[in-house]
């Protein structure tokens, strides 16, 4: 849990009247972040059940990039969300576990609107030929730092796109020869 949202869960502990302004603030329970320590984990279900009918939701999973995490915050991520990504709006996923889960990436996705994936770890991540099981209608929105696109890969949609550090294979090897053979394969997936 990051140190602003822990702040204002403190709020919920001070009296009986606190706790009941706290947990009426639609604003404390649109945003569930994961960080890969365990007390984001231990308190992911209090979130979901106090968000269930607050929405749109927006995610964030963020770690620490000099902290290895205690578990990979994008399985439970995935493991939250089984039955698909239902009224979420925003994600923002920064990638640090060895091996991330990219089983979220499989659920369907029909409100979400912005993504923004971010590799830690330069190249470290390959993000899944398609997102979202091809179903995300309203993603306009795709932000990606430090990793690599497959060539086949799908996007739909998008608007705006914002780029760095992104490298079109599945390793240094696959990427072509120079920056613009690889704009070139990004422009030829963006459909």
């Amino acid at each position: 849990m990051e140190s602003p949202l822990r702040f204002l869960l403190n709020f919920t502990q001070v009296c009986s009247s606190w706790r009941s302004v706290a947990l009426n603030a639609p604003g404390l329970w649109t945003t569930v972040c994961f960080t890969g320590a365990q007390a984001s984990r231990s308190l992911r279900e209090d979130f979901m059940c106090r968000a269930r009918h607050r929405r749109p939701l927006h995610v964030i999973v963020r770690t620490h990039p000099a902290r290895k995490p205690e578990y990979d915050p994008l399985s439970t991520l995935a493991d939250t969300f089984q039955d698909g990504i239902q009224g979420v709006k925003t994600m923002s996923l920064c990638v640090a576990h060895p091996n991330s889960d990219t089983s979220i990436f499989n659920k369907e996705a029909h409100q979400l609107e912005s993504l923004t994936v971010v590799a830690i770890k330069y190249g470290s991540f390959t993000l899944p030929k398609t997102l979202f099981g091809g179903c995300s209608p309203n993603l306009r929105r795709l932000k990606l730092r430090n990793l690599y696109l497959l060539p086949d890969s799908v996007l739909k949609n998008i608007t705006h796109i914002s780029l760095k550090g992104v490298f079109i294979g599945n390793s240094m090897s696959d990427c072509g020869f120079g920056y613009s053979i690889q704009v070139l394969r990004l422009l030829k997936i963006l459909k």
